[in-house]
């Protein structure tokens, strides 16, 4: 290299810029290369090589000074029809990264900014052939940063016309912007006084130039960058099919991959898969556009956990809060603190705000109806506390179908409610363990003592009809145990019950035909009418009067079953508590 093209390199790696759009500070030799890249060989006009927009510039105390932003109306004029190289379009950002992501649910207007792409830490290997086509590009930039002509010296050959430097005294091209011998400024808008002058080793030259090449080969080619923003656009815009698909197309280039994941976490949070959604949006990364949905997600899984607890509420709807504008975030918001206030035991606030997100129906269904059964729930409290005894009712319909959330909050109310239930039903062995598990609750003892029952006379308890020709007694061994029995009919249908002592018979008036007989044993003292019986501590069976058969028919007459005695006539089978 002879001593021009070395003061020349000089001054180009040793003079800095700062970009006035990124901040981002290069040297004057990678703001040529940039530009050159995004085919702009004027070298009054400096590209970024960090975030691609285009300035004037000048040199001024050994530094670069920009000028008015190029970077529109370049581009515009170079994707026009009548340009004949297609210029790069500048960035559209999508959110920055942050730091902190939630572990863990419609949609902003605006998705925020990509990163700016970085070059790699690490530049794969130069061949021969480029580092040679890297040495002639960067020879060129010195020419013509030498000999950079005017708007209206374009058109001169530039051996034409020659000068005089009027410092040193060399003979120079006369549209140079400075003398390259002892850097005189010859133009107003290049002032380079006090510009201090630097040589740099021919290695440390010629790895400038390699680094320099390896920026060239990192930087997105236009087509890239192109579909690349546009992408972007069309994820701002709401069209997130679309914009996964160029993503996908554009493989491992810049974010594209990790965009693909932001897209479609969005499209499964639209169509309501909220853990698909909550697996591609952790995916993408830490963008925060991206936490927004997986706050939301965090926000749903908490009222999901109906929890009783009031700070897991308020927790949820911080949650919602962070989500900002997506979706019903903010009505969710609100429904959260509604629910904290139902746990708290502040009613009125409780129902003064469901009955906001009812009216406004701000919130999906299945909220709005949780919603109407919270309030169906106080207003019945409300009213049995004010000694309305019918409220039992509601209260059981609305428990019935509620949540388990309005369960626990019921608590001993509610099973004071589903104890109730099963007493109507006579099912007293059942509503006795549940009356003597809130024995201090209400009546809930007295109720319990209630459920056991007084045991019958020896003798007919239920008939279905009238009587028949057949008589059928049945005897009981004097074992300590009473016994209840019931008697089906072919079509399996109760026809007879007897109770029957201990030592004692009964008669059942049958018709004639087939039968099949169930009974259950066990002590008097612990008798529960005739739905449960001895509860699970009696013994169940069902008789196989034939020695096999559960039916036998009966004709007109008299019949005598004896079991449990010496001379009995009865087999039996045993079957579960209740199944006879």
């Amino acid at each position: 290299m002879d001593e021009a093209n070395r003061n020349e390199l000089d001054l180009l790696v040793n003079t800095e810029g700062t970009c006035p759009h990124c901040g981002k500070t290069a040297t004057l030799v990678e703001y040529l290369l940039a530009a050159r890249q995004a085919a702009v060989s004027d070298t009054a006009i400096a590209c970024c090589p960090q975030c691609g927009h285009l300035f004037r510039h000048e040199l001024q105390q050994g530094r670069m000074t920009f000028g008015e932003d190029l970077t529109e109306s370049l581009l515009n004029d170079q994707t026009s029809p009548e340009a004949d190289t297609p210029a790069e379009q500048p960035d559209v950002r999508l959110p920055e990264e942050n730091e902190n992501v939630p572990e863990l649910i419609s949609i902003s207007e605006d998705p925020g900014e990509i990163p700016e792409p970085q070059a790699p830490e690490n530049p794969a290997p130069q061949t021969a052939s480029q580092s040679s086509d890297e040495d002639e590009q960067v020879q060129e930039i010195i020419e013509e940063f030498k000999v950079s002509p005017d708007a209206e010296e374009k058109e001169e050959p530039v051996e034409e016309e020659m000068r005089t430097c009027p410092k040193c005294g060399r003979s120079i091209p006369a549209r140079a912007n400075f003398c390259p011998y002892c850097r005189k400024a010859l133009r107003e808008n290049r002032t380079l006084n006090g510009l201090k002058k630097y040589r740099l080793p021919a290695a440390i030259a010629l790895a400038v130039i390699v680094i320099a090449a390896a920026l060239i080969i990192y930087l997105p080619n236009a087509s890239k960058r192109r579909s690349y923003n546009l992408a972007i656009s069309l994820a701002r815009d709401g069209d997130y099919q679309q914009a996964v698909q160029l993503f996908s197309e554009l493989g491992d280039y810049q974010k594209a991959a990790r965009y693909v994941q932001y897209c479609q976490g969005i499209l499964a949070f639209q169509e309501g898969s909220y853990e698909d959604a909550a697996s591609a949006l952790k995916a993408a990364g830490k963008l925060e556009e991206a936490n927004r949905y997986l706050a939301y997600l965090d926000g749903l899984e908490k009222l999901a956990a109906n929890s009783l607890k009031n700070s897991d509420y308020q927790s949820a709807a911080e949650d919602f809060e962070k989500a900002g504008q997506i979706s019903d975030a903010a009505a969710m918001a609100a429904y959260s603190k509604a629910l904290g206030a139902f746990v708290s035991d502040e009613p009125d606030e409780a129902v003064r705000m469901l009955n906001d997100i009812i009216s406004s129906n701000s919130v999906a269904s299945q909220f709005l109806s949780q919603a109407r059964q919270i309030i169906g729930y106080l207003s019945a409290v409300e009213r049995l506390e004010s000694g309305d005894e019918k409220a039992l009712d509601d209260l059981a319909d609305v428990l019935k179908n509620s949540s388990g959330l309005i369960s626990r909050k019921a608590g001993d109310l509610g099973d004071y409610i589903e104890a109730m239930s099963y007493y109507r039903e006579k099912k007293f062995y059942t509503a006795m363990t549940i009356f003597n598990s809130i024995s201090d609750f209400r009546d809930s003892q007295k109720m319990a003592d209630s459920c056991r029952q007084s045991r019958p006379s020896s003798g007919i308890v239920y008939r279905s009809g009238s009587s028949g020709a057949v008589s059928l007694t049945i005897y009981d061994s004097s074992d300590g145990d009473d016994m209840f029995v019931k008697i089906y009919n072919a079509s399996d249908t109760l026809v007879e019950t007897l109770y029957i002592r201990d030592g004692s018979k009964a008669t059942a008036k049958l018709p004639a035909g087939s039968f099949r007989v169930a009974l259950a044993v066990g002590k008097g003292d612990e008798w529960y009418g005739p739905v449960e019986t001895f509860g699970p501590s009696g013994t169940y069976q069902r008789l196989l009067l034939t020695g096999s058969e559960e039916y036998y028919k009966f004709k007109a007459g008299k019949y005598t079953l004896k079991f449990n005695v010496s001379n009995g006539n009865v087999n039996h089978t045993y079957t579960d508590y209740g199944d006879v």
